[in-house]
């Protein structure tokens, strides 16, 4: 408990004053070693003690009591040496006065020697002075009672006046000795508090960083998040682009198919009305077996009417094909979907994910162009494979029903005049039939260009999908590394400013 006491007044006082305090500390022992010896020669002595020796032993014990109060309570610290050496000077006068002896030289070295110990000019120059009038009164003033030799008072001068030379040339020392010190303690001081002040400010600043580090770490993982969310999205889309672009393909090998077809079709009706034609120049030669060539051409016109009102089913069917496009329409919304999911990934990703939201609204209006070509496609397709194989069919019909009626107008060129006029408008039903074949022949042709189109588009959007996705993996594998780093920074960063 002492030793903790002692502790927390040391670290209460300065460097100045532990300085002192050490001094202190020697003076302590030394007046306390001259204490024991007083008392030890006291007790030594069997007769009775005279007033000299009360008087010697009462001022030494005083000085020793005050001195170590004050030095153990650590108080009056700067002051001590004054008391130290005033209360070591009186004891002394009174050995000089009371008991004159040559030994009490001693006594005034023993002084100087103490004041010595605190390396203070003015206690220094205070205590030679008071030693060398002691010296004289006790060389000159007590020669009567003192027997010393003139030769030897002068040796006593003059040894006392080179000690006083070389206290002071000591005190001139260590004045300049302590002079260095205090300037390279003060330089040491600023030079701890610059330290000291640079530590701080490398402290904070690591904790600034530390902070901004650890935003831009919780950032990058919030980015990272929406990177790996804007990868599975953009996965998805692939995944139905690539399924719309097989769809068009089979669409577009079904519409070649039927385009075929549409050609062979022409020209079978064309081929009708080559023959109608010839038939109308052949007609008078049929005047002889006009009754049969009726009944058979009667039979014809049921055919050709059979036909027409199949074709106008096949015209009315074509309107109705929209079961062809279901895939399309199918495919086209589904992508429609998928860039609707990109356009609020890319808007949760923020400034990152504006250019994701520019490709998605791409994929919305490559959405809406194929829902477009699937309207188109349709109008035009359903049924349209098994109407044109009846139609062939009947058309296959109504050309050996035209062989047997051109067998017959071969032998009865006169009976063909009545019916010059049904085969007029056979003529004329052949050009009707002639422009919707091209027409239908031109809107698959549209749709086989549509759908070739369509083909393309997906094609190019599945590769730009594609480098979309390589690219963000590449930035989600940067952004990953640099959470990484970013993390080691910050751990770094901690354990610097712990």
């Amino acid at each position: 408990m002492k030793d903790n006491n002692e502790k927390l007044l040391e670290n209460r006082l300065t460097r100045v004053e532990m300085d002192m305090v050490r001094r202190n500390s020697i003076v302590y022992k030394a007046i306390t070693f001259v204490t024991v010896l007083t008392l030890l020669s006291i007790l030594s002595i069997r007769a009775g003690l005279s007033s000299y020796l009360i008087i010697l032993i009462g001022t030494q014990l005083v000085l020793w009591g005050t001195f170590t109060f004050l030095h153990f309570k650590r108080k009056l610290i700067m002051q001590l040496p004054y008391i130290a050496v005033i209360g070591t000077a009186m004891p002394t006068t009174i050995t000089l006065v009371l008991q004159p002896a040559a030994t009490n030289v001693f006594s005034i070295y023993y002084l100087v020697i103490l004041a010595l110990i605190y390396m203070n000019r003015k206690i220094s120059i205070a205590s030679l002075v008071y030693g060398f009038f002691m010296l004289i009164y006790m060389l000159y003033l007590q020669n009567n009672v003192i027997s010393i030799a003139e030769e030897e008072k002068i040796t006593y001068l003059i040894y006392y006046v080179l000690i006083t030379i070389l206290i002071f040339s000591l005190l001139q020392v260590s004045a300049h000795i302590n002079k260095e010190m205090n300037d390279s303690r003060k330089e040491s001081e600023a030079l701890v508090k610059l330290q000291q002040d640079q530590k701080d400010s490398l402290i904070q600043l690591v904790n600034d960083v530390t902070k901004n580090i650890g935003v831009v770490s919780k950032s990058s993982q919030t980015n990272n998040r929406a990177f790996q969310e804007m990868s599975a999205t953009f996965q998805e889309i692939s995944t139905g682009v690539s399924s719309q672009n097989v769809a068009t393909v089979e669409i577009n090998e079904s519409v070649t198919s039927m385009q075929i077809v549409a050609d062979d079709m022409l020209q079978s009706i064309t081929t009708l009305k080559s023959e109608t034609e010839g038939t109308n120049a052949l007609s008078e030669q049929g005047q002889k077996q006009v009754e049969q060539l009726t009944e058979i051409i009667s039979k014809f016109k049921n055919e050709i009417d059979f036909m027409s009102e199949e074709i106008s089913q096949l015209i009315t069917r074509l309107t109705e094909t929209n079961q062809f496009s279901d895939t399309i329409k199918e495919i086209a919304n589904q992508t429609n979907l998928l860039s609707l999911n990109a356009s609020i990934e890319a808007a949760r990703a923020g400034e990152h994910g504006r250019g994701f939201a520019i490709v998605a609204n791409e994929i919305r209006s490559l959405s809406d162009m194929t829902t477009k070509s699937a309207e188109q496609i349709s109008e035009q397709l359903s049924a349209f494979t098994k109407q044109s194989d009846n139609t062939r069919n009947r058309m296959l019909q109504v050309a050996d029903q035209m062989d047997k009626s051109y067998e017959m107008t071969v032998n009865t060129n006169n009976s063909f005049k009545s019916i010059n006029s049904a085969i007029h408008k056979l003529s004329q039903l052949a050009d009707v039939s002639n422009n919707l074949t091209l027409k239908i022949n031109q809107t698959v042709g549209g749709i086989n260009k549509s759908t070739e189109e369509l083909a393309a588009v997906s094609e190019q959007s599945s590769a730009s999908i594609e480098e979309l996705m390589a690219t963000l993996e590449t930035i989600l594998e940067g952004n990953t590394a640099s959470v990484g780093s970013i993390k080691a920074v910050e751990e770094s960063l901690k354990s610097i400013s712990r």
